[in-house]
């Protein structure tokens, strides 16, 4: 990657706040993350199929007051 033009942004304090770039890097970035991110999302996809694949002793609230009653 080519290096970057950027001037950092310092408060009262001198703590940095903020970074400027060059707008021209600022395109470069943004076709690159567009090229890496052009991918197809999958569909999303039913959890039904696990219902009733476990099972359990007790009821999961009083299972999770039990846990957080430990801490």
């Amino acid at each position: 990657m080519t290096p970057l033009h950027i001037q950092v942004v310092t408060n009262a304090a001198q703590r940095p706040t903020a970074v400027l770039i060059a707008y021209e890097d600022w395109m470069a970035i943004q076709n690159k993350l567009s090229i890496e991110t052009d991918y197809e999302v999958p569909a999303p996809r039913s959890i039904n199929r696990y219902n009733g694949t476990l099972k359990l002793n007790q009821d999961p609230m009083h299972f999770q007051e039990n846990m957080r009653g430990e801490w």
